[in-house]
């Protein structure tokens, strides 16, 4: 289990060095003025995929296209939104729920899943409802 929260950490603070520390200005502005048509678009892209592969390691290689993708075209879709807080925090989720769906796939097995939904359902009521 730690090592599966490591790995996720990771993944959180590649998208946050990314998003907030390695995107200049000038990149914003460009992707908000030329959408999906400007280069600096892409160059976000590929530099938020690049670390989270460094960062997670070479075998989850599809973790790091699934984040390349994914953070296009979610940054490319907030450039026709206006600049305000519900659209930085509604693009924010949508990061945070691809590196969440990556983690979720990555590492949890259905088989586990379904062993604890049945575990849970086996605790007897400590408060039966009765009906007369």
């Amino acid at each position: 289990m730690i090592i599966t929260s490591v790995w996720l950490t990771k993944l959180i603070l590649a998208h946050l060095i990314t998003d907030f520390i390695l995107q200049p200005v000038g990149w914003v502005n460009d992707r908000t003025e030329k959408h999906f048509g400007s280069f600096k678009l892409y160059l976000h892209g590929c530099i938020t995929a690049l670390l989270a592969w460094i960062m997670i390691g070479w075998q989850y290689w599809a973790v790091a296209l699934v984040i390349l993708i994914s953070h296009i075209l979610i940054d490319g879709w907030k450039s026709y939104q206006k600049n305000n807080v519900a659209y930085f925090l509604f693009d924010q989720f949508f990061h945070l729920l691809i590196i969440a769906l990556c983690w979720y796939f990555t590492f949890i097995k259905w088989v586990d899943v379904q062993l604890v939904w049945q575990q849970i359902n086996s605790i007897p009521s400590t408060n039966p409802i009765i009906i007369s």
